[in-house]
């Protein structure tokens, strides 16, 4: 609503004073909360109709947490880079760290992403 309209809105009727509500998307449940009666008519205010139909929520704020990286040393990865910058081949680190066959190709893989950065 602009601020130059007027924010009551005046009925002769309840009949008429509900189905403006009901025209808006009012649930009939809730009539009542809006509907004051002065001694020159119904009156509705439009304001709090408007913010009851449709309420102003603000977004919360996303905060973005760094990504933890685990040291080197931690865990398997951290096992084959040491490994790996120790000068040992991909075998030697696959019968050191006993891997099993569905891992033979972990020290590879890591041996690449090192010679990457």
């Amino acid at each position: 609503m602009s601020a130059n309209t007027s924010t009551l809105k005046t009925f002769n009727t309840r009949d008429a004073a509900t189905s403006y509500l009901r025209k808006q998307g009012m649930d009939k449940s809730h009539y009542s909360e809006f509907i004051t009666n002065t001694g020159r008519g119904l009156t509705i205010n439009l304001a709090q109709v408007d913010e009851f139909l449709h309420p102003t929520v603000k977004a919360p704020k996303t905060v973005k947490t760094p990504a933890v990286k685990a040291p080197n040393g931690n865990g398997l990865a951290g096992q084959i880079r040491t490994l790996i910058l120790a000068g040992k081949s991909n075998e030697q680190i696959f019968t050191m760290l006993s891997l099993p066959e569905a891992k033979k190709s972990y020290p590879a893989w890591y041996r690449r992403q090192l010679a990457l950065k």
